[in-house]
């Protein structure tokens, strides 16, 4: 690799401020910029874990993230990298709690701002705040930028603004940008976020419950997870049901699928079902179920079954926007990137983390892709 690059890298969050630092430490003659249009960096870190901070999972199991060669390989030995940056670059000592959901100890986000932002001023990287991109030209071996504030002339550029989510005024100047030069993406589109439902349930606003979100297409299970679910005026949330909104966001087809929820997910039906006939139904529901749960139920159907109780069907009338959504779904394609994440039509040009058409499930999963793209880009530098 040649000495003396300039970088311009775009986005401080997590693929941005890892990149940048990681650039500069492979050769200390590169030259960084770092520009972002807030005022502080990492704007969705402060807010992970809801505050926190889950930066990583040790389960790296692929069925629990995303079913894909690239997520596979990524995720390879992926919390051991992890490890590595945050403990030997950054300098923090990380916990893991007992469902491997990994923190700060400190358990708060301050932590890994305050560390990024002591790194990158002690190597020297220049981080320009409130500069919003607008457009670049690729020319002969370089690479002309333009932002709110500025020019660039500069040999790379690192694209790691993120998706749609936790903006008030979004803009897609990156997107529209790239496809001046035929670069193909899915539109961004809201995941990790609640349902809408058709039927009413504002009886049951801000109540909670426990039990088994079951998301089917097809009549087929697609995802199904036991927790703790939240009414809202309209619809539904909890941790289960945005899980399941991930694979509902990546299904083409949405029309043919339903939504389960399983009032009774510690009993097994014939259980239940001799529970059941115990009692006179009415009275076992009151018995076993919040008040405002077993008034819904006595109110909304004229029959209840032992089938209805353990697969309560609604019917999903979309997802919340992006307001509410913790990450979102969409973005350049796999196939327009090369394993060192440069575009393939723009070999200058590199895309990072979520702008990558690639969203994972809560649990640290999302910014650890961010981390890991960001790192095996620079790897690939060498």
């Amino acid at each position: 690799m040649k000495k003396n690059k300039l970088y311009f890298v775009v986005g401080a969050g997590p693929s941005g401020l890892t990149a940048s630092i990681k650039i500069k430490e492979l050769n200390n003659d590169n030259q960084v910029i770092l520009i972002d249009k807030n005022d502080s960096i990492g704007k969705k870190i402060k807010v992970s874990g809801n505050g926190k901070c889950n930066l990583a999972n040790i389960n790296t199991n692929i069925d629990l993230i995303n079913n894909s060669t690239y997520c596979h390989e990524l995720f390879q030995d992926g919390y051991q990298k992890i490890n590595n940056f945050f403990s030997e670059t950054l300098g923090i000592l990380l916990f893991t709690d007992e469902n491997g959901l990994v923190y700060p100890n400190s358990l708060t986000s301050e932590t890994l701002i305050s560390s990024y932002l002591e790194k990158i001023s002690s190597l020297g990287i220049s981080l320009k705040l409130e500069e919003e991109f607008l457009s670049f030209t690729s020319e002969i071996n370089q690479i002309l930028v333009k932002t709110t504030k500025d020019t660039y002339l500069v040999d790379y550029l690192v694209f790691a603004t993120g998706g749609r989510t936790y903006y008030k005024n979004y803009n897609n100047n990156v997107i529209r940008e790239l496809e001046k030069y035929s670069v193909k993406y899915e539109d961004f589109i809201p995941s990790l976020t609640g349902y809408l439902l058709k039927e009413s349930v504002k009886e049951l606003s801000k109540k909670r419950i426990k039990g088994t979100i079951k998301l089917t297409s097809n009549n087929e299970i697609i995802y199904s997870e036991l927790g703790e679910i939240q009414f809202k005026d309209d619809g539904i949330s909890g941790i289960n049901v945005m899980n399941s909104s991930c694979y509902y966001a990546k299904l083409k087809d949405k029309s043919k699928c339903k939504l389960f929820i399983d009032f009774y997910p510690t009993l097994e039906k014939e259980t239940l079902d001799l529970l059941i006939k115990k009692r006179e139904i009415n009275n076992f529901l009151k018995g076993s179920l919040p008040l405002e749960f077993y008034k819904y139920l006595i109110k909304n159907n004229k029959v209840l079954t032992l089938d209805i109780l353990k697969n309560y069907p609604f019917t999903i009338n979309g997802v919340y926007s992006f307001d509410y959504a913790q990450v979102s779904e969409g973005g350049i394609i796999l196939n327009e990137i090369n394993s060192n994440y440069s575009l393939k039509k723009v070999p200058n040009v590199f895309v990072l983390g979520e702008l990558i058409n690639a969203s994972f499930i809560c649990g640290g999963y999302n910014i650890m892709h961010a981390v890991l793209s960001a790192l095996k880009m620079v790897e690939n530098l060498k």
